[in-house]
């Protein structure tokens, strides 16, 4: 069974809503194994790990799909 993770409190968070980017403040990421299921202000339900987001930025990960055989 997967853990749920909280990084509370992320000073910058940067996200795509489909159409463009969002910036978030001071935002609550949650994810429970790979899956991030909540991206918002105070996330209220319970969570196995808490991590604080002060003082950090979270921005869409880049994949580098060049490669050579």
């Amino acid at each position: 069974m997967s853990q749920t993770t909280c990084i509370r409190g992320v000073d910058w968070l940067v996200g795509w809503d489909g159409r463009q980017h969002v910036y978030l403040r001071n935002s609550d990421l949650v994810f429970k194994g790979p899956d991030i299921i909540f991206i918002g202000d105070r996330y209220a339900d319970h969570v196995d790990i808490e991590l604080s987001g002060k003082d950090r930025m979270i921005i869409p990960g880049l994949v580098d799909i060049h490669a050579h055989p």
